[in-house]
């Protein structure tokens, strides 16, 4: 059981109901983690309007959601696995293969390599990394305002994680574990 509730339509205010049937709407089913949210409509607008921002950037979707799939698996966060390896798959054609090989930090593109490097190595040193991190990122052809964007998503990902680990979210898209991948490598 969730320790945050999700907040249900019909007793929703009407703030959070008017930004809960636009979700609905444009997904054609409200997730459990937008529903729990919701029990702050100030939160939950931020964590929308981040969203959006970062879909007009410079990175495609694709990059975006191994950025959360790095993000997420190194956090543990299975609703996080879960939700995007499903996006992953549906929206952007990513295979069982490939999004496993991106939760363990392998690609066989130099580049995405550079991009999970990057990304494990700010989560891991919490942003504090060397400056050959940063040479490798660079040098694999990211420009600054990439890599302005790439910590903006991995910020975004980690309020997700958090808040799932902490209310527990019910996954409702099919079942990713992060313990699963230490079973396979």
């Amino acid at each position: 059981m969730s320790r945050i509730q999700k907040v249900e339509l019909e007793k929703a205010t009407e703030v959070q109901k008017s930004i809960l049937e636009t979700i609905k709407k444009k997904m054609g089913k409200l997730p459990n983690i937008y529903a729990s949210i919701a029990q702050s409509p100030a939160a939950l607008q931020m964590y929308l309007s981040f969203d959006e921002h970062l879909q007009k950037g410079l990175l495609d979707g694709k990059t975006r959601e191994i950025i959360t799939l790095t993000v997420s698996q190194y956090n543990g966060c299975n609703y996080c696995l879960s939700a995007h390896s499903f996006i992953g798959s549906r929206k952007f054609g990513m295979t069982e293969e490939e999004l496993l090989r991106v939760r363990q930090g392998q690609s066989n593109d130099k580049q995405i390599q550079s991009l999970l490097n990057f990304v494990y190595a700010v989560v891991d040193k919490r942003a504090k990394i060397s400056d050959e991190d940063y040479l490798n990122i660079r040098n694999a052809g990211y420009s600054e305002a990439e890599i302005v964007e790439i910590v903006a998503v991995i910020v975004q990902t980690i309020f997700t994680n958090y808040f799932n680990l902490i209310a527990q979210t019910e996954i409702d898209f099919p079942m990713v574990s992060a313990a699963e991948l230490k079973k396979v490598a």
